[in-house]
Order: structure tokens, then sequence, then C-alpha cells
């Protein structure tokens, strides 16, 4: 096994545990479509879960917006600069065309790049590219599907991908993805370098922040936020960065958690109003009676 796919499972497997021990009242109905195609040099698998139709405004504007991260990332399956194939152009309201379509295309245009690589240079590796969109986590509140994929074009070791977990506001269907002021940046970086410390420690204890400054590749001496978006849990904001991001290949990928009681201060109004009933300084009072 690649140490980048390991690295891709451990991420997967921590996901879904973090959903198992979500609360499920009032929980989205969903649909997943699996799509899995191969030639001699190029695999492709595709993998969508998305709000089925019938539940709602809200439920069709995360299904839309789950949608167009699948369309992205893959009409760029092969030139990241340009589109591979063009838009869907049928119902839109056919959620599993819409998948099948994206697939398809992208299967030719991957299938094509590999073949071509294989007559320019020989005999190759195979290409392997695999994608999902799957709910992990769902609250009264809120509901986090997470995009990302794997992806190995040669050389020496793949990658993960994709635009991470994706958290929507149930009452409308909006994405959330600013947790954080950004002028907070310089202020919770005591924070940020804790968690990495905890990230990077050994036998429980953790490092130094000079041992970690020989862990991270950075221009300067603020950590910025990830690229990938915050991820509510019930203990805190998760933060993951991606691979390269801010330390070499063998880091993996850093992630660590912030207690909201830390991070409270600095969450925007749209996160105050799917946290309130884990913030510290808004929890539900206790009935006397009790």
């Amino acid at each position: 096994m690649r140490i980048d796919r390991l690295f891709f499972t451990t991420l997967t497997l921590l996901i879904l545990a973090a959903c198992n021990n979500a609360p499920s009242t009032g929980d989205l109905t969903t649909e997943t479509f699996n799509f899995s195609d191969s030639t001699s040099y190029a695999h492709l698998t595709t993998a969508v879960e998305l709000p089925a139709a019938g539940q709602g405004k809200a439920a069709d504007r995360i299904q839309a917006r789950l949608l167009h991260a699948l369309d992205e990332q893959l009409s760029h399956i092969v030139l990241y600069e340009r589109r591979s194939f063009p838009p869907f152009n049928g119902d839109t309201k056919d959620a599993g065309e819409i998948v099948a379509y994206c697939h398809g295309k992208a299967f030719e245009a991957f299938a094509k790049d590999a073949e071509e690589a294989h007559e320019d240079y020989g005999e190759i590796p195979g290409y392997e590219y695999d994608y999902s969109i799957q709910k992990t986590r769902e609250t009264d509140e809120y509901v986090i599907f997470n995009a990302s994929g794997y992806a190995y074009l040669g050389g020496a070791h793949g990658g993960v991908f994709g635009e991470g977990p994706m958290t929507f506001n149930k009452s409308d269907g909006s994405l959330v993805d600013h947790f954080l002021v950004p002028t907070c940046l310089t202020d919770i970086q005591p924070l940020i370098r804790n968690g990495l410390r905890g990230y990077f420690s050994e036998d429980g204890k953790k490092i130094s922040n000079r041992e970690l400054n020989e862990w991270l590749m950075l221009e300067s001496d603020i950590i910025p936020f990830p690229a990938m978006s915050l991820e509510p849990s019930d203990e805190g904001l998760v933060f993951t960065y991606g691979q390269y991001e801010i330390a070499p290949y063998v880091a993996g990928m850093p992630n660590f958690t912030i207690p909201y009681a830390d991070i409270e201060q600095f969450l925007t109004p749209e996160a105050k109003a799917i946290l309130g009933g884990v913030l510290p300084g808004q929890a539900p009072e206790q009935d006397k009676g009790e």
C-alpha cells in the first residue's frame, strides 16, 4: 500500500468516526450514485451521496452546490487550467443523470490521457482517480459532506485532493465556509502551534516549538489557515492541512481540534448560528427542577 493511500484511508476513517458519533435527529434523506470504469492504463471511480429530491429548498440548494463541486473536480481531471468537457446541458433536476454524465466524460478524458502517456513514454503504472462525496456528520442545525479523493498519475506517489469538509446550514442550505474572522489569525497562532505540536508528538509527549519549526515549511513565522474549510465537531473546530501545505509529504495531513472555549470569541456570525448548542457561552440552562 502506498503511504499516501494510507493517509487518505486514515483521513476517511477519522471522518466516518466523527459521523458515527453525530446526532441523527432530522436527518436529510440521501441517495448515492456509484460508477467505476477501467482500461489497461486508467481506473476511475465516482461515489456521490446527495440529498434526495423533494425535501425543500434548503436540501435542493445543498444538492446543487455538491453537484457543482463534482463538476468542477471531474471536468478538470486532466488539465487543471481548463475544462476537459462542457457542463451538463440536460435536465438539471435529475441528479443521477448529472453524476453519470460527469463520470462518463471524465473517464473519456482520463483514459485518453493515460493512453497518450503510454504511447509517449512506453509502459507506465496505471493511472488511478477515486472521487467521492459523502455525508459525514449531521445535527439539527447543520450537515457536513466531505468532497475528496485520491489520484495517482505516475511519479513517486499520488495525493489527496478535493474541497474537503463542506458544512451547510440546514435552515437555508447555505454553505458555511468561514468559521473564523480572518483578522484573528495572528491572535490564534499559539492555539494553532499547540495543535500542531500535538499532531507531531511522539508517545503522547508534545514536541517543543523549536522542534515544530523543523517540521514546518513556511515563508514566515505565521502559520496560515488551512486551504480546506474548518470542520465543526462536538469538541471544537477541526483544522486539517493538505499534503505539502505547511509540512513535507512524509508529515501526511496535519490535523488537530481547537476547543470552542478557546476560539468562541473569533467565530463568525454564520458559524455561531449553527454552533449555538455546543458553544460554552451559549449552552442552554439546565432545568432547575432536575
